[in-house]
C-alpha cells in the first residue's frame, strides 16, 4: 500500500514540478496551492520531499474516515470502563438542567433571555445548550462536533451491554493499522434504548 501511496503522490508532485518549469507561479484563481507552497520550502532547503509527501498524506487522510475512527475507539474504552460511561450519561442529562443556571430548564421561558446581561453570542454557560462557544459554528471544529456529538447521541439514548455474559475488562482492544489506526474487530454491543430519540425531538 505503501509503494502505491508514494507513487501517486511522487506523480502528483512531478506534474507540479512540471507545471513550474513551464512557468506556472502556483498560484490559483483562491491563492498559492498547497502542493505548489510545500514545493517552494523543499526548494529553499526547509522541507525534504519525505516530508512533502508526510505533508500531503496528512491532507487527505485527515478528512476520511477520522470522526467515525475516533467514535469506534471511544465507545469501547467507555464499555470498559463503566464508572466512566455512568458519569458521562449523568452530566449529558444534568447539562442545560442545573438549576444554578436555569430554574424550569424543560420550559421554553422568553423572559429569561430578553432579562440576560450576556452576549448570546459568548460562550456563557447559559447559553451552551442553545449552541454558544464551541458548537457557534458547524465550521470551527467539523470533525470534533461529528464525534461529540455521535458518541453523546449513543450515551444519552442507549445503555449498552456486552454480547454473550462478556466482561468489560474481555472486549477486543486489537489495533489494525492502514492509513488511520482502526480496530481489528469490529465492536459488537447490545444496544439497549433508554431515551427513545423520538421523545427528545
Amino acid at each position: 500500500m505503501r509503494r502505491r501511496l508514494d507513487k501517486v503522490l511522487d506523480g502528483i508532485i512531478e506534474q507540479h514540478r512540471a507545471a513550474a518549469s513551464d512557468g506556472d507561479d502556483g498560484v490559483g484563481e483562491d491563492g498559492a496551492r498547497f502542493v505548489d507552497v510545500l514545493l517552494k520550502f523543499e526548494k529553499d532547503g526547509t522541507l525534504t520531499t519525505d516530508l512533502v509527501k508526510a505533508l500531503l498524506v496528512d491532507m487527505f487522510v485527515a478528512g476520511t474516515d477520522m470522526s467515525a475512527t475516533t467514535v469506534e475507539w471511544a465507545m469501547p474504552e467507555m464499555i470498559r470502563n463503566p464508572s466512566k460511561l455512568n458519569k458521562a450519561q449523568e452530566e449529558g442529562w444534568i447539562l442545560g438542567r442545573d438549576p444554578e443556571y436555569w430554574n424550569d430548564a424543560e420550559k421554553f421561558i422568553r423572559k429569561r433571555f430578553e432579562e440576560s446581561s450576556h452576549d448570546f453570542q459568548g460562550s456563557n454557560l447559559e447559553y451552551m445548550p442553545f449552541g454558544a462557544g464551541r458548537r457557534i459554528c458547524p465550521g470551527v471544529l467539523f470533525g470534533l462536533a461529528n464525534v461529540e456529538i455521535l458518541l453523546a447521541m449513543l450515551l444519552f439514548h442507549f445503555d449498552c451491554k456486552m454480547p454473550n455474559g462478556m466482561k468489560h475488562d474481555e472486549l477486543d482492544m486489537t489495533e489494525a493499522f492502514g492509513a488511520t489506526v482502526n480496530r481489528k474487530h469490529h465492536l459488537c454491543l447490545i444496544p439497549i434504548v433508554k431515551r427513545p430519540l423520538c421523545a427528545c425531538v
